[in-house]
Parts: structure tokens; C-alpha cells; sequence
């Protein structure tokens, strides 16, 4: 026995009835003059959810985009603080702010020294092992050094 249920207009005014079979089918009927209204309503119904949809989609990349720019505001003046007081402490006490700066330019050039050894150990093992096996690399960068065989 199919199940009858009132549909209403966007006023909660009765325009007909949705049938529901024991099968799942649904039959919507109409009163006499109200399919159009219905299908308009509908329709503007459906435009208004989409219109809200896109909305919120907008809202997130400017939500993001203001993020952004607010962290930015807050890294650059973080920054400013940090130089600010840098030029503090050089002005207050220049022979202390000059052993910092010394120290931190000897720890960045042993930094460079140890890398650059470091380059160069294993530039040397690479060619004592050329040496050793020179059929693997021949194989593997080819006669003119532009590899494949």
C-alpha cells in the first residue's frame, strides 16, 4: 500500500502529495496549476545552495590568504624585534657583539672546511674505485662519459 505524503510550497501552502510504493517508486502529483511553481521554487532553491556553496569555497582561500598575510606580519616583526635588538646589543657592548660574530663566522667557515674535506674524501674514493674496477664505471657512464653502453 503506497504511502502518501503532503508537499508543500516555500509559503507552507499544500501544491500536492508524493506517493511512496512498497517498492521505493515515488509519483509526485500536483494540484492543478502548481507543477511550474514547484519546479521554479525548486530550481531557485537548488541555485540558492549552490550559490551558498561557492561562497564558503571563496571564504576559504581568503580565510587562508589572510592567514598568510598574518603570519607573514608576525615573521617580518619577530624579524625587525631580532635586529633591533642585534643593533642593541652592538651599540651596548660592540666588543662582546664582535666575539659573537667572530665566534659564529669561525664556526660557519670549520662548517665549510669540514664540507669541502668531506668533497674531497670522497672525490678520492670515487676515483681509487674507477681505478680499481674500471669495467663498472665504463659500464655505467659509457665511452664519452654521457652513459648507457
Amino acid at each position: 500500500m503506497p504511502v502518501r505524503l503532503p508537499l508543500y510550497n516555500e509559503a507552507e501552502e499544500a501544491v500536492g502529495w508524493r506517493e511512496v510504493a512498497a517498492d521505493g517508486a515515488e509519483t509526485l502529483t500536483f494540484e492543478a496549476g502548481w507543477t511550474d511553481e514547484w519546479h521554479r521554487q525548486q530550481q531557485q532553491h537548488r541555485e540558492r545552495e549552490q550559490q551558498q556553496r561557492q561562497q564558503q569555497q571563496q571564504q576559504v582561500p581568503q580565510q587562508q590568504q589572510q592567514e598568510i598575510r598574518k603570519l607573514w606580519a608576525e615573521s617580518w616583526r619577530e624579524e625587525a624585534q631580532r635586529r633591533k635588538a642585534d643593533a642593541q646589543t652592538r651599540e651596548e657592548d660592540f666588543s662582546r657583539w664582535e666575539r659573537q660574530k667572530a665566534k659564529t663566522d669561525a664556526e660557519a667557515e670549520k662548517n665549510w672546511v669540514q664540507q669541502k674535506n668531506e668533497l674531497k674524501k670522497q672525490e678520492e674514493a670515487w676515483k681509487k674505485d674507477e681505478r680499481e674496477d674500471p669495467d663498472r664505471y665504463q659500464m655505467i657512464w659509457g665511452k664519452n662519459g654521457l652513459g648507457g653502453n
